[in-house]
């Protein structure tokens, strides 16, 4: 009976090529469309979540208003991480960060990179997971972190600990030793740098001091109680006299507190200045694959029971003889 029922339902795809064929490429478009706006969701959805303490996270933001209009910046002067951690009790750690760019000679290979400077407590508050060393030595100047990428391009055959780096730009020449190797992040994470170095180097490559409120960094602080963020904002108010004081062609309203957990994405919908992160992809670009995906999708489906109906009504006779004979 099966054997029959077999030869059947070939025997009519047979006779109807082409309505077998354009339904296999309407359905087959429709799920390909389905499968891209699922992974582009699931881009989204999965940013930065390989970080343990994500929800302890809190980058410190300010707000200026420029022409009545008031626009978020991911960064805040450069003292403000030492006070910060000075003064307020409610703030567990603060991280401060920096890119900085140059170039690097290993050997005799020159070539550029990003490279982040970082305090020493980075690799406690954020998750880099370390394939070589151990993460205590970014106390030190000196020592630098490189990724699995670089590790495989120019070590791939010994390990990079201990290895020298020279860190090249302009006039600066720094002479690093290879600490550690750090899993290279994936795409869906804001930090995409190849290098970590500590931050005391920030002040010998770009000659930033220490107390000058007019330049600028990115500085995290981690706080364990959500209940004490209003009073660490509150805090970080009297600190925006000072600011407005050491740049004043480019004053601040206000300092907040924007959670680590969907900043790459708020950073996109809510057109935040000066964060120096890879952002998401646009809020359109999630949204826009699934509604063609779910009218694409039903387009096949109406398409499939029309052509269904179709091959149908040329066998009327036969089904009424199937119906009969039971």
């Amino acid at each position: 009976m099966l054997k029959n029922y077999l030869k059947i339902t070939l025997r009519s795809l047979m006779k109807n090529k082409l309505f077998v064929f354009i339904n296999i490429i309407g359905l087959g478009v429709a799920l390909a469309c389905v499968i891209v706006a699922y992974l582009s969701w699931d881009f989204n959805e999965k940013y930065d979540v390989q970080h343990v303490n994500a929800e302890q996270i809190y980058r410190v933001n300010f707000v200026r208003v420029i022409n009545k209009q008031s626009i978020k910046n991911g960064s805040c002067p450069v003292p403000l991480g030492e006070v910060v951690r000075s003064n307020i009790g409610q703030v567990d750690q603060v991280i401060r960060y920096s890119p900085v760019g140059g170039n690097f000679r290993i050997g005799d290979e020159l070539f550029s990179t990003n490279v982040a400077a970082v305090d020493d407590n980075f690799l406690d508050v954020f998750t880099f997971p370390l394939l070589e060393g151990n993460k205590g030595e970014l106390t030190q100047k000196g020592k630098i972190y490189i990724s699995s990428q670089l590790k495989d391009k120019y070590f791939p055959d010994a390990p990079a600990t201990g290895e020298a780096v020279t860190y090249i730009s302009g006039n600066t020449h720094l002479e690093f030793v290879v600490a550690g190797v750090f899993e290279k992040m994936p795409l869906n994470s804001s930090f995409q740098f190849d290098a970590l170095v500590n931050y005391d180097h920030v002040f010998d490559i770009v000659e930033w001091k220490e107390t000058d409120w007019a330049q600028f960094n990115t500085t995290f602080v981690t706080v364990n109680n959500a209940q004490d963020i209003q009073s660490i904002e509150d805090n970080l108010q009297d600190y925006v006299e000072i600011q407005n004081r050491a740049k004043e062609d480019y004053k601040v309203s206000e300092y907040y507190l924007d959670p680590f957990v969907g900043m790459a994405i708020r950073a996109e919908q809510e057109d935040i200045w000066n964060h120096w992160f890879r952002g998401s992809m646009p809020t359109a670009a999630v949204i826009a694959p699934v509604v063609m995906a779910v009218l694409i999708l039903l387009i096949a489906c109406f398409n499939f029971t029309n052509t269904s109906i179709a091959i149908a009504n040329r066998r009327l006779k036969e089904i009424g003889i199937r119906k009969v004979l039971g």
